[in-house]
């Protein structure tokens, strides 16, 4: 085996790709940092090829930024876009173009690739010390004879060991893993509120929204390892299997820059009539003309992405034009009004589609019997650089938004939107996943119990306890290197009357750690509480077995940091609630 490992992950978009690579010693067990291709300051490389008049290739960002200049100097070039969605294509003309354009445009990405200072490696290491294997993913509801082509296409452009393993490199699968394995900021907090803890499944929905499809998955995964075998992929929706439902719930970047291209187009022809006819006349081009390169894809995407979602995701009003507007032309025009009411009278097709697919892969789900109904969805995972669009979370949060006729029913992501996961740079999700395929990083380990407390009476005939008999859950007691600074309140009230002030009192509390009563392992303690007055005592268990909280409800509330000693006796500082009065208790906790 090569001393060193590089493991690449390309996400072959539609409108952008991302190649991303990481290295792995295999003598130290040690990885590196993820790298990624640029262009420029951008990791997402446009999946574009440009061939001018002259035979000229442009690839990728040059395409985007010379576009504009080679079309009006005239010239006859042909661009090829969008050129991955007819890998699958059934008609075997368009399905060899297909082939033949991502070959051309992978080996720019290989060749520009191995023009990289990629790695920080001693002198002595020759070319025979790295192996490289390559990963690249697909769409869930693409065929096997799209994927394997896919795959060709990656070898024929230079790359080496494609999917060589044959690890599922499914795109949602794989923002999955990266997010749930490596995004330590955001999981860190779903660990603190207790929605991922060691051992316990969730289920995750991954919404993947590129520019041509949106596919949702239904992962379940279970926190402990990075390969836990109870970890699967339950459901791809919409189904490949199934051509007439993925048809009829195809729904995907492209569609709401069509939608915006059609709102355009008819504010130019009614609204700026006049103003494009004159415009028209001036430069002596056709009006059909001079709209196709007004509203040119591209810069109906970039205006979409850059102006649209950001101004629409506050709730303001867009006026900006796209790009192509600048000049004479858009110093002449009427003001552009483009709200979230007039953005629902195009788009509004596409987000109604959005909450079907969405809800239909939860229907599919409970009618496989897979997730008993919409609450059993833990944490959503978007991604796919549509996912950045304004209405994206709204709609997932349940919000009925203009334009729309249904709403997304997830009622845990309704109550808590932190369980909606994201990487900062969406795009980048699939292919920073693909690069740690073979990384096996294990979840941030917590031994996780439920606590249950019981107290028996044993107190002097004078004294009368109420309210404390019987076992009560209180909260998930975790074990951990790391103590984290969450509270949950204790559960288990009782009242104490008919003491004479300035006695103890005493009572015994059982204590069991264990998932479940009849398994876990039980401790007796025997309790005294000396204070003046108690009121409604409420004692809160609280990470490693040994660490005990009290609260005073009702007429004291506590007022400084508790102190933990090793013999589990617990001081505190308390405060008589409206009179000032100060002093201090005590609970001993004697095994």
């Amino acid at each position: 085996m090569a001393k060193y490992i590089r493991y690449i992950g390309i996400d072959f978009g539609t409108n952008n790709t991302v190649l991303c690579w990481r290295l792995y010693n295999t003598e130290t067990k040690e990885w590196g940092q993820i790298h990624t291709l640029n262009e420029g300051t951008s990791s997402t490389i446009p999946s574009l090829i440009y061939v001018s008049g002259n035979g000229e290739p442009l690839f990728g960002e040059k395409v985007t930024s010379r576009i504009s200049y080679y079309k009006s100097m005239g010239d006859k070039g042909t661009l090829y876009n969008r050129f991955k969605m007819d890998i699958p294509s059934e008609d075997e003309k368009k399905r060899k173009a297909a082939f033949e354009a991502s070959v051309t445009f992978l080996k720019y990405l290989y060749d520009r690739y191995k023009q990289q200072p990629i790695d920080a490696l001693p002198k002595e290491v020759k070319p025979s010390d790295i192996e490289e294997r390559t990963y690249v993913s697909y769409p869930t509801r693409w065929p096997q004879f799209a994927r394997r082509l896919t795959e060709e296409a990656v070898s024929a452009a230079g790359f080496k060991n494609v999917n060589v393993d044959h690890k599922c490199t499914e795109e949602p699968y794989a923002a999955f893993r990266y997010l749930l394995l490596h995004s330590n900021e955001q999981v860190s907090q779903l660990e603190a509120k207790g929605i991922l803890i060691h051992g316990r499944p969730v289920f995750v929905l991954v919404v993947d929204m590129g520019a041509g499809t949106t596919d949702v998955s239904l992962i379940r995964f279970v926190p402990g390892g990075a390969e836990d075998k109870r970890n699967e992929v339950l459901l791809n929706y919409p189904s490949p299997s199934n051509d007439a439902e993925a048809k009829k719930w195809t729904f995907g970047g492209g569609d709401i820059d069509n939608a915006l291209t059609d709102l355009l187009k008819n504010f130019l022809v009614s609204d700026a009539k006049e103003v494009l006819n004159s415009y028209a006349e001036w430069s002596e081009e056709p009006v059909d003309k001079l709209l196709q390169d007004l509203l040119y894809p591209l810069n109906i995407r970039s205006w979409k992405e850059e102006s649209v979602n950001s101004v629409l995701s506050d709730n303001k009003t867009c006026t900006t034009f796209p790009s192509s507007f600048h000049g004479m032309l858009a110093k002449k025009l009427p003001p552009l009004r483009l709200d979230r009411t007039t953005y629902a009278k195009y788009c509004g097709d596409g987000m109604n589609r959005f909450c079907h697919i969405v809800n239909g892969a939860v229907q599919k789900a409970m009618e496989l019997k897979q997730i008993p109904n919409a609450e059993a969805i833990d944490l959503v995972v978007l991604t796919g650089g549509h996912s950045k669009s304004w209405f994206v979370r709204d709609l997932l949060y349940g919000k009925t938004l203009p334009g729309t006729s249904t709403t997304i029913e997830l009622p845990k992501i309704k109550r808590e939107p932190n369980r909606i996961m994201q990487w900062k740079i969406p795009e980048e999700t699939v292919a920073r996943g693909l690069c740690t395929l073979l990384e096996s990083k294990p979840f941030r380990h917590r031994l996780t119990h439920s606590v249950w407390i019981r107290v028996q009476e044993k107190y002097y005939e004078k004294f009368r306890v109420s309210n404390c008999s019987g076992w009560k859950c209180l909260i998930d007691h975790r074990a951990s290197d790391i103590i984290l600074p969450v509270k949950k309140t204790a559960t288990l009230n009782f009242t104490v009357e008919n003491h004479p002030k300035y006695d103890n009192l005493h009572f015994n509390v059982e204590v069991a750690v264990g998932e479940t009563l009849d398994e876990a392992v039980k401790k007796s303690y025997l309790a005294v509480v000396d204070q003046s007055v108690v009121a409604n005592l409420v004692v809160d268990v609280m990470l490693l077995g040994t660490r005990w909280l009290t609260d005073i409800s009702a007429d004291y509330r506590m007022d400084n940091t508790i102190l933990i000693k090793e013999d589990l006796s617990i001081d505190w500082n308390y405060e008589l609630s409206g009179y000032g009065e100060h002093g201090s208790g005590k609970i001993e906790l004697k095994p």
